[in-house]
């Protein structure tokens, strides 16, 4: 199962359904909000349990259980485009809560952002990742939105105005809406329960 996913999905609020990564040369917004509906602990749904749940802030510091018992900490940056949400997460921070050794900062450009679309239903965020083999499939125009940088990594060139333009056409296959379920869950842990 690739690394990309299987974290950064349970990063994103963990193990994803399909394999591989897509950054974006930039994000469609020029300023990052912080959702204070992601503030608490959560803890994966249907997939191997966190060995902590997630912590939250409602500055939006979250605090990452790391399997040597260490915590990984950072700031969830995240934009709502029209009405779908999303968080931003450079190739540094992926590659961190990820365990990657790097690879993500070595093979994306510089300064690119990887984007998980999220929802959240009562006490559950459910996120989406996009989906390379998406991003690299020709458009109506004959030509794919994004570049391959090596076996399923994706990297998605052009301004801020050109991503904001390809979510809002193509997100929904992006970012494959139609799986209902998402492709990872997570579940508010009750504040009597958490640890």
């Amino acid at each position: 199962m690739n690394a990309c996913l299987r974290s950064l999905a349970a990063i994103a609020l963990a193990a994803g359904l399909l394999g591989g990564c897509v950054t974006f040369e930039h994000a469609p917004v020029s300023r990052y909000d912080c959702d204070p509906a992601l503030a608490g602990q959560w803890q994966t749904v249907k997939t191997e349990r966190l060995p902590r749940p997630i912590e939250v802030g409602a500055d939006c510091r979250m605090r990452w259980p790391l399997n040597d018992g260490s915590t990984y900490e950072t700031t969830l940056r995240s934009f709502t485009l029209d009405d779908h949400r999303y968080l931003a997460f450079t190739p540094e921070e992926a590659d961190r809560l990820m365990d990657m050794d790097g690879d993500l900062r070595k093979r994306a450009p510089a300064g690119s952002v990887l984007l998980a679309r999220y929802r959240i239903d009562g006490d559950e965020v459910k996120v989406w990742l996009a989906d390379p083999e998406v991003a690299l499939a020709p458009t109506q125009a004959g030509t794919a939105p994004a570049r391959r940088l090596e076996d399923r990594l994706a990297h998605v060139e052009g301004s801020r105005r050109a991503t904001a333009k390809l979510l809002r056409t193509q997100g929904d296959a992006l970012f494959r809406a139609s799986q209902a379920e998402g492709m990872t869950r997570l579940k508010r842990v009750p504040t009597e329960a958490a640890p």
